[in-house]
This record gives structure tokens, C-alpha cells and sequence, in this order.
């Protein structure tokens, strides 16, 4: 996914996961991601990404988790 911030060359430079996990934290900035192991193992932001395309979907999800 393109980033209007970040440089034409810096982009370039990102590997796909990088590129990847700037795109989660577009789509879910509560919930920030650097990684695809520890980041995910409690559910959260699995959650918050099927949200933030299905909002209301996962009904009481975010009472749950505060």
C-alpha cells in the first residue's frame, strides 16, 4: 500500500512485511503492530481488523478486551 509520507526510495527500500505492518497500523492505529508473532496471540487485533472492514461484525468485541 502506498504511503504519501514516506519517500519514493524509502519505500522501495521496505520489505513486504514492513509494508505489511505499515498498512495494519493504518488500518488499526489502537492497537499498534511490530510484529506478526507476539502482536497477534491474544486475538485483539485480529478483531480489530475484521472491525475496521465489517464494523460491528464482532458484536461486544471491544468490552471484552478493555
Amino acid at each position: 500500500m502506498y504511503d504519501p509520507d514516506i519517500d519514493e526510495d524509502d519505500w522501495n527500500k521496505q520489505t513486504p512485511k514492513q509494508k505489511l505492518l505499515g498498512w495494519i497500523n493504518q488500518k488499526i492505529p489502537m492497537e499498534p503492530t511490530t510484529n506478526f508473532t507476539k502482536d497477534w496471540q491474544d486475538g485483539k487485533r485480529l478483531g480489530a481488523l475484521v472491525d475496521s472492514f465489517a464494523p460491528g461484525t464482532l458484536k461486544n468485541f471491544y468490552v471484552r478486551f478493555r
